[in-house]
């Protein structure tokens, strides 16, 4: 049985990720209600396996842009800035536009109209300010690479939990499902689908 909700979720995850827009609330309901039923049965039982869907799950986002949240285009903003060598807390993102060599370098006309907060300082701490630079400098001013780069570094840390979780399950012989935060569609989608690293 498990092989049927395994197998729905894999083809609502890719739906979500590259078919869906958060403009579309009543498909996006009916997905999430369905993503949370298959885990409701899925999480009945322990299986190890389970934690290799739900890195599979995760995976499934990698080339994704994200469709509920708009955030990631304040992410390569600041990481372009830092890029350049502007703190991105100094300035906020209508005072950049006003400095035309630097916006030129940063490409900002593209990122700009579409930020959710142009009059505002970046409120990320510094160590996601650091991703949002690493993820710049290799990708340039390419907003789907840079997606990309962030999503593989949230990929990273997601694994590094569960595998930790798995560690601390089996050394301290503890007797808790690890598919309850594996399997979550909630964990899924706002950390690796939307690249909500908190």
């Amino acid at each position: 049985m498990n092989k049927l909700w395994l197998g729905l979720s894999t083809i609502l995850y890719i739906v979500f990720a590259y078919f869906l827009e958060r403009q579309q609330i009543v498909p996006l309901l009916f997905t999430w209600g369905i993503l949370f039923l298959c885990y409701f049965f899925l999480i009945k039982e322990k299986r190890s396996y389970l934690l290799l869907a739900g890195i599979l799950f995760r995976a499934i986002w990698l080339f994704a842009i994200p469709a509920l949240s708009d955030d990631f285009y304040r992410f390569a903003w600041d990481g372009r800035l830092l890029m350049n060598g502007v703190n991105p807390f100094l300035y906020i993102p209508t005072e950049v536009m006003s400095m035309s060599e630097l916006a030129t370098q940063i490409d900002a006309q593209e990122l700009f109209q579409s930020l959710n907060s142009p009059n505002y300082y970046s409120v990320y701490p510094p160590l996601n300010q650091y991703f949002f630079g690493m993820a710049s400098i290799i990708s340039g001013n390419n907003l789907q690479l840079n997606v990309i780069l962030l999503r593989v570094i949230i990929l990273f840390a997601e694994c590094g939990t569960l595998w930790l979780l798995y560690k601390l399950e089996r050394e301290q012989k503890l007797n808790i499902n690890l598919s309850l935060y594996a399997l979550n569609p909630l964990v899924i989608i706002e950390l690796t689908g939307n690249l909500h690293f908190e």
